[in-house]
């Protein structure tokens, strides 16, 4: 039997980012449930988010160190 996983693309992480609390209680509402990112989607979100957005570093390694971590306990549990 499958289990259903929700994938998270880099579009749905810039959301939140944004100051529209609709997108952000969205994505955070994604998150809560048993998803998948890529570690594409993290580069790809790190790079919009230092050139675009021009987040600070630090900042930004706050903000993605529950994903970071949700990713490397996907990335291990795949492994056993």
């Amino acid at each position: 039997m499958s289990v259903s996983r929700t994938f998270i693309d880099s579009n749905i992480l810039l959301y939140l980012y944004t100051e529209d609390e609709k997108r952000k209680e969205f994505v955070m509402s994604l998150m809560t449930s048993d998803y998948t990112i890529s570690t594409q989607v993290v580069n790809e979100n790190v790079n919009v988010s230092l050139k675009k957005l021009k987040l600070v570093k630090k900042k930004l390694i706050i903000m993605g160190e529950p994903s970071l971590k949700h990713l490397l306990l996907s990335i291990f549990i795949n492994q056993l």
